[in-house]
């Protein structure tokens, strides 16, 4: 059996003798997190597996060494969960050891050295003593640690030298190959990044303002990484990464090659590769705990890949300590909260170079900073442009007044009141504008511009004789029992871009005696009613936007209806005994290229009906009548 010495701070020792016996639990889970399903453990030879928690005292003795509380340490390795987990470092290491005998890294390096003179051997991609010492040549005259190690500290630093030697040019490379992750860019993982985007759109502004990074970026991340929060992972990041950092050691990183004989330049390579792994684990560990302390949650909580990336987004510990940004304001970063994961990634990007508009080179490359794959950085730049091109917004119309900006609901009631409120533009900076519980009452407006910068949140709206009003991201969250988020009566000309209608009314929208009212890219979740519903009304379009977990009689709702149009849309989860309920008198009501998704609707309409139904396509329970 392996004896590693080690002598743990009185603080730490004490704590853990105590802890040893009752093995409290840490703090409550975060309620944002979701339940850990794990793995089966793989474990090693009887004689490498640690039988106590007094074997992770190397690990433990570190932490406290650098700065975390004694007591709370060992909680945490006292823990049953804290179960040693041999797979993650020996994967990794069997994994970099087959690349010495053909890998991509070892040629790339010996063609490097090749091309500054500073080796005679024609690349094979093999590692071998040559090999090793050219490399630690290159490393000891570049500053760089000498270990000889065929890694990518190694391939950056020939990439800078053969620039500066004039054999490769310094502006980023465009790879135009076009492979991609063909399992994301599907029609089905598409249409939820569209969702997605809509979803949390303000969010993902506001994003993009604080950090110049575009919301579909975030998007795109999401989508790739973890389908928005719904795979992430089977592991424990804390026990991942303390198993490895444990695994750092030579002699225990040995044993996983206790059948396969190794030359001695192998065996140098896996001795310092052993270490080199085992320290990232620790410092990942380490920043992975103080965040767990920071943000109030129980390192056990949370799922996280096999070597530890964790949220939303799929951060390594140390880049949320880096990178990690409070998106939702309520003073803690937690990467499972969807508003802290945008927030995030835009800092992430912003701090690997992203600046406005850039050329596809620079985009590859920042991307590139988040996972090092040019399949990966294809896939999402494809998500991104999709998203772009779908979503492209329609142009906000100009007005001649002078603009107003407000940040409360008194202010922008002022604003509206104003002398000065007919034809302009009133900009909302972020923020709940509650107004007692009432929607906001928009009463004879004309040619007015209301414009949320960021995630701006309303009671509900009502516009009365109101003419060219064009309300443009804003979140509508009405009290329950509300007729509905928005009500539009006696106007025209009502256009609704990116508006949000969530909550427990009874519609999403009520249209009633208006004419030319427009619902794009917009939002209508989980109301008690149809999402849609107009009566006495006529050129009503609903296009591009997602209707989601709405429940009663139908989805959609007319009576006495003169042109009832629904193009391009998602319906995802909504309950209802029809899809779409008109009287004999509306005129010209359609449904056109839209997805169904998951839905318990039984039928398109009840009886004949008038409604028409167009290359539309059906996911989950059929939709009787559609086509």
């Amino acid at each position: 059996m392996i004896q590693i010495r080690t002598t743990l701070l009185p603080a730490a020792a004490l704590a853990l003798a105590l802890l040893l016996a009752i093995a409290p639990a840490c703090p409550a889970a975060s309620k944002t997190a979701p339940k850990v399903v794990p793995r089966a453990v793989t474990q090693a030879p009887p004689h490498t597996t640690p039988r106590t928690a007094s074997m992770w005292e190397p690990v433990i003795r570190r932490l406290v060494q650098g700065g975390l509380d004694a007591v709370w340490v060992a909680k945490v390795f006292a823990r049953s969960e804290m179960s040693y987990d041999a797979e993650p470092m020996g994967r990794k290491l069997r994994e970099l050891h087959r690349s010495l005998k053909g890998g991509v890294t070892v040629r790339k390096i010996q063609e490097g050295l090749f091309a500054l003179g500073l080796s005679a051997e024609t690349p094979d991609g093999k590692y071998g003593p040559a090999v090793r010492a050219a490399i630690e040549s290159f490393q000891q005259s570049h500053g760089l640690p000498v270990n000889g190690l065929p890694n990518q500290d190694v391939v950056d630093a020939l990439e800078a030298a053969l620039v500066r030697a004039g054999k490769a040019s310094p502006h980023p490379t465009v790879w135009t190959h076009g492979r991609v992750h063909a399992g994301v860019l599907t029609p089905t993982r598409l249409m939820e990044a569209r969702e997605f985007h809509l979803a949390h759109f303000g969010t993902l502004q506001a994003m993009e303002q604080a950090y110049g990074v575009p919301g579909e970026m975030a998007t795109a991340i999401l989508t790739v990484e973890t389908r928005h929060g719904r795979i992430l992972g089977r592991d424990r990041a804390v026990v991942i990464l303390a198993s490895m950092a444990l695994d750092g050691d030579p002699d225990r990183a040995a044993l996983f090659f206790a059948k396969t004989k190794l030359t001695p330049t192998e065996l140098h390579w896996l001795r310092e590769t052993a270490r080199i792994r085992g320290d990232w684990a620790f410092e990942e560990l380490a920043a992975l705990l103080r965040w767990c302390r920071a943000a109030g949650k129980d390192p056990f909580s949370f799922p996280s890949s096999p070597y530890g990336a964790v949220g939303w987004p799929q951060f390594m510990p140390s880049n949320i300590e880096k990178f990690g940004a409070d998106g939702d304001g309520d003073g803690k970063v937690d990467l499972f909260v969807p508003e802290d994961a945008i927030h995030s990634i835009g800092r992430y990007f912003k701090g690997w170079g992203w600046q406005g508009k850039m050329d596809l080179g620079r985009r590859q490359q920042v991307v590139w900073r988040y996972n090092r794959s040019e399949t990966y950085v294809n896939t999402v730049l494809g998500v991104a442009e999709h998203v772009a091109r779908e979503l492209r917004p329609e142009a906000i119309p100009p007005r001649s007044g002078r603009p107003a900006v407000v940040n409360n609901a008194p202010a922008l009631q002022a604003a509206l009141g104003a002398e000065q409120g007919a034809n302009r533009r009133i900009e909302l900076l972020p923020g709940n504008y509650v107004t007692a519980g009432r929607p906001l009452v928009l009463r004879g407006l004309q040619h007015v511009t209301l414009v949320g910068r960021g995630e701006v949140v309303l009671p509900g709206l009502h516009l009365e004789r109101c003419q060219d009003v064009f309300l443009e991201n804003i979140t509508l969250r009405p009290a329950r029992g509300a007729t509905a988020a928005v009500t539009i009566s006696g106007s025209s000309q009502i256009t609704l871009q990116h508006v949000r209608m969530r909550g427990a009314s009874t519609a999403g929208m009520l249209a009633d005696g208006s004419a030319t009212i427009r619902l794009v890219q917009c939002l209508v979740e989980g109301v008690q009613g149809p999402a849609v519903s107009a009566a006495r009304s006529s050129g009503v379009l609903l296009a591009r936007s997602v209707i989601r977990g709405v429940q009663g009689p139908a989805v959609l709702q007319g009576r006495s209806v003169d042109r009832l149009q629904v193009e391009a849309c998602l319906l995802r989860e909504n309950a209802a005994s029809w899809l779409v309920d008109v009287d004999a008198v509306s005129r010209e009501v359609s449904l056109v290229g839209c997805q169904l998704v998951d839905n318990a609707i039984p039928a398109l309409q009840p009886g004949a009906g008038g409604v028409r139904a167009a290359d539309n396509t059906v996911s989950g329970t059929p939709v009787a009548g559609m086509k």
